[in-house]
């Protein structure tokens, strides 16, 4: 399993647009960010997204990158750079955890 399908299956539509601040109603849906709309046009699903207004859809990589005006290539290049930096860094905190103290 490579990097873009362990982000798709560890996080949903729904929980990304929960966490990026779209209130989700009782039905999943939202207003869609992508286009003026006072009434909810989107429907999240567990993998993927589509409006009803402006015909937008994609899984939760596309809905982050559209939300930062990205394109899905661009903010998985840089998301797999974030996840590179955070795990050298664990790596280099695990190696001093468990590095051997002398007296």
């Amino acid at each position: 399993m490579n990097l873009f399908e362990t982000v798709k299956s560890a996080v949903t539509v729904k929980q990304a647009a929960e966490y990026y601040g779209c209130k989700v109603n009782r039905g999943d849906m939202i207003c869609c960010p992508f286009h003026d709309d006072r009434h909810p046009s989107m429907k999240l699903n567990r993998d993927y997204f589509y409006c009803f207004g402006c015909g937008a859809t994609g899984d939760v990589i596309d809905f982050a990158a559209r939300l930062f005006g990205l394109s899905s290539y661009i903010f998985f290049a840089f998301l797999k750079k974030v996840l590179a930096n955070i795990t050298g860094m664990l790596y280099n905190l695990f190696l001093y955890a468990v590095k051997p103290r002398y007296r």
